[in-house]
């Protein structure tokens, strides 16, 4: 962790003309849940290569945008 929090954003840009496009800025609090799903995958893989016992995580929920 490098303690600095980036905004981060998705530009669509349709295919074809006019090209219309939108930009949209993800929610921290989103950031927040990759964040920390992320950190919990690395310690779960982490103990799956420590043990060599490979488990199946369930589903997280999607959020749609």
């Amino acid at each position: 962790k490098t303690g600095v929090r980036c905004e981060v954003y998705i530009i669509a840009v349709e295919k074809i003309e006019p090209y219309r496009c939108e930009v949209y800025r993800i929610n921290p609090a989103l950031l927040d849940l990759a964040e920390a799903t992320n950190e919990k995958a690395m310690v779960d893989l982490g103990e799956c290569k420590k043990t060599d016992v490979w488990i199946r995580n369930k589903l997280i929920e999607i959020e749609y945008l």
